[in-house]
């Protein structure tokens, strides 16, 4: 039973239960319908309110998923009232994601599927692709969905559960470690890049074949096509479609990204999730301003502490400070050991920042050195000198090359090494987009920024189709001007939706795409994937204009012809005079 139709894009209807899956172009499509909730489950509980999909709610896997005591999954009861909590009712159309390309968020729909949730699916790519596409995030918290009366439903183990019973049964058949080879061989008890942690044995389960959890996603964090999945896993691996296959790793949440992968990518219907014994990691983001009450709250309700007060006077006798950032702790820590990590532990402490789709360079900068420490006036030097990043000789500055998305590097790291793998990222998706040329993958981040600056909810690849049609020599509808109120406004240093007339015409400004033939001078902000993608293959159309007519909704109209055209200017304007003071 499902309330919303399957995504019918080519890239998901290979898959053997395409319905299970979907991309942010069909989350998009159907963000407005009622009868989808968009769940957000992450590692770290705060990415949430630091930034979350549109209307989306929160689950957090350790405090609403577990039970508080034992080593097991909430009830029947729990489950009903965690979804009675959320708005989702038994008919919803329930889509997760979340950080780490879907760790958590395929636990959680793991979860959903011990009580037998009707329709349950999975966003391709999770929070990071979402974020490198250049898609909306908000801050604040979604209007109170209605109370809905989800009904008790038993919890069953037995179809996609495995215990340690199972297990033993099941030795020299198909059993998957997914966890990393380090972890497979016994050289690390934790996974790579985070704190080794206190189990009693490192080593796999005897028998088990190591297939890591991400050699199934793609770079980009998508799931690999299904020819790709059926080549590692069937014929590498040498599993049957109709072999009963128990994954594992240490909690649970890598091996339920794999379990998702068989499960329903390749119709291998009789996968297990063995969750396994280990004590996890927790990561807890400590905000500027933030006391150490809160912080010492936050430990004990995510289990690193037993007590919260105890903990604070551990911290107090300590005589540290508080100071912001994203640290690392294990579960169930000593307060001692706990207050090491946040006031001596550096190792503990990583940088942090997230940079959106279409930010200007200031802004990009801004955000880097309240992440991480560094002074605003070193990195803007370094921007200055962009030559030495590997960009395009036309580049003033390296606006246009700091890839969006969220970031993490080891305390310390320098602020050279942090633009460069953030203008690696951008300049690896020109390459990947057979952009080579310096003098092209210029002109495609040029057009990419305004598409990303333009381009709203519509589809980009008609933007920038529109953008290329401007340019033609013989066009004589617009005559080489793509008119964009993006790149003037840009060359002004403003952000209104409205220009005056003087604005328009004045020819001073390098960036007035209204005065001026051809592309600006350079980019307008930093593009995401999406749009950099969109730039480099256009779509083929007529289209010479579009118009915002929404900005709320970010509806997008395009047109052929400028009579058209102001048809839907006036519905802009009819907006505008509705919402006084939004399109200032």
């Amino acid at each position: 039973m499902q309330a919303l139709p399957a995504d019918n894009s080519a890239r998901i209807t290979e898959y053997a239960h395409p319905d299970r899956l979907v991309t942010a172009e069909w989350l998009v499509r159907h963000m407005d319908d009622d009868r989808l909730v968009i769940v957000e489950s992450d590692e770290d509980p705060l990415l949430y309110e630091l930034g979350h999909i549109p209307s989306a709610v929160k689950i957090d896997w350790h405090t609403d998923l577990n039970d508080p005591v034992m080593r097991d999954y909430l009830t029947g009861r729990e489950f009903a009232n965690l979804m009675t909590s959320r708005g989702i009712s038994r008919d919803s159309t329930v889509v997760i994601y979340g950080d780490k390309h879907n760790w958590w968020a395929a636990y959680t729909l793991w979860v959903f599927r011990l009580f037998g949730h009707p329709d349950v699916r999975l966003l391709d790519g999770g929070r990071e692709t979402w974020i490198s596409e250049g898609r909306p995030l908000e801050t604040s918290l979604p209007p109170a969905r209605s109370a809905t009366s989800y009904p008790v439903v038993t919890r069953d183990d037995s179809s996609i559960r495995a215990f340690k019973d199972d297990v033993q049964e099941h030795l020299g058949l198909s059993l998957i470690d997914i966890r990393s080879p380090e972890e497979y061989t016994g050289e690390r008890t934790s996974i790579p890049d985070y704190p080794q942690e206190g189990v009693l044995r490192g080593g796999h389960i005897p028998g088990a074949r190591n297939v890591p959890w991400a050699r199934a996603v793609s770079d980009n964090g998508t799931f690999r096509p299904r020819r790709e999945l059926e080549e590692i896993y069937f014929h590498e691996v040498g599993l049957k479609v109709d072999d009963e296959v128990i994954t594992y790793c240490r909690i649970g949440e890598r091996s339920s990204h794999s379990w998702f992968a068989l499960t329903f990518l390749l119709g291998m219907d009789r996968v297990k999730d063995y969750p396994g014994p280990g004590t996890g990691s927790v990561s807890v983001t400590v905000m500027p301003g933030a006391g150490p009450k809160q912080v010492a709250d936050q430990l004990q309700s995510e289990g690193v502490v037993a007590d919260s007060s105890t903990f604070l006077d551990a911290f107090s006798a300590s005589g540290g400070e508080l100071s912001p950032g994203e640290f690392t702790f294990r579960k169930e820590m000593k307060n001692s050991d706990a207050v090491a990590v946040l006031v001596n532990n550096e190792a503990g402490k990583v940088i942090y920042f997230a940079l959106n789709a279409g930010l200007r360079i200031g802004e990009s900068l801004d955000a880097i050195s309240k992440g991480s420490g560094i002074p605003l006036d070193q990195l803007k030097a370094l921007s200055d000198s962009p030559a030495q990043f590997g960009v395009p000789a036309k580049a003033k500055n390296l606006e246009g090359f700091l890839a969006p998305g969220e970031y993490r590097f080891p305390l310390g790291t320098s602020a050279k090494d942090i633009l460069q793998k953030l203008v690696t990222g951008t300049m690896d998706e020109l390459k990947a987009q057979g952009i080579t040329d310096p003098t092209k993958q210029y002109q495609t981040i040029i057009v990419a920024s305004i598409v990303q600056a333009e381009g709203g909810q519509a589809d980009y690849r008609n933007v920038a189709g529109a953008i290329y049609n401007r340019l033609k020599p013989s066009n004589k509808e617009t005559n080489g001007l793509i008119q964009s109120d993006a790149t003037v406004t840009y060359g002004l240093g403003t952000k209104t939706f409205h220009l005056t007339d003087e604005q328009k015409a004045d020819k001073g400004n390098p960036y007035n795409t209204y005065a001026i033939a051809g592309l600006p001078v350079g980019p307008i902000g930093s593009p995401g994937k999406t749009a950099i993608d969109a730039a480099a293959k256009p779509a083929a159309n007529n289209y010479l204009y579009w118009v915002t007519i929404n900005l709320d909704t970010k509806e997008t109209k395009f047109s052929s012809t400028l009579a058209e055209h102001n048809k839907y200017v006036a519905q802009y304007t009819a907006w505008c005079t509705a919402n006084p003071g939004r399109c200032v």
